[in-house]
């Protein structure tokens, strides 16, 4: 059972959804891009799946744990990109106004430069991926169980 495909199909459509703005926010009712993403991949991997073959919740849970994955290093690049494109000066400003306050300056730290920029898309990656690895494991399981009991073993 090579599941590959549908784990690729399910990470791009989970990322590129979720890098939608506005469409997003629907991640902030438990990660339901990430969810949906994860029963079309499941749908699609288990309708190939014949009547006599079963598949365990473990394979289940990686199979949605690594699209959940793709989807947040998909979203992670996207929203980085985004941002570098039309934020950064609005950032620079809010960043500065909020050092203002605490009376530290912002001269030397250069909000465009490479470093600033790498460490920006390493904490996005790292959050993104996973937050999003968790949960395409847990929505894969529940999906699992709540419409493709009869596949599991």
């Amino acid at each position: 059972m090579n599941n590959t495909k549908y784990i690729l199909i399910s990470g791009a459509f989970g990322g590129l959804l979720s890098s939608i703005p506005c469409l997003n926010y629907l991640n902030l009712c438990f990660c339901l891009i990430i969810g949906c993403s994860a029963w079309l991949g499941l749908h699609l991997w288990l309708e190939e799946v014949e009547a006599d073959d079963r598949v365990t919740l473990g394979s289940i849970a990686v199979f949605g744990g690594i699209s959940g994955a793709i989807s947040g290093l998909i979203t992670a690049f996207i929203s980085s990109l985004v941002f570098l494109i039309f934020y950064k000066d609005t950032f620079h400003s809010i960043l500065e106004a909020a050092l203002k306050e605490t009376g530290i300056s912002l001269e030397g730290i250069s909000v465009s430069g490479p470093g600033f920029i790498m460490l920006m898309l390493s904490i996005s990656v790292l959050y993104y991926t996973f937050l999003y690895a968790a949960a395409g494991s847990l929505w894969s399981i529940s999906i699992a169980h709540l419409f493709y009991k009869e596949k599991l073993i």
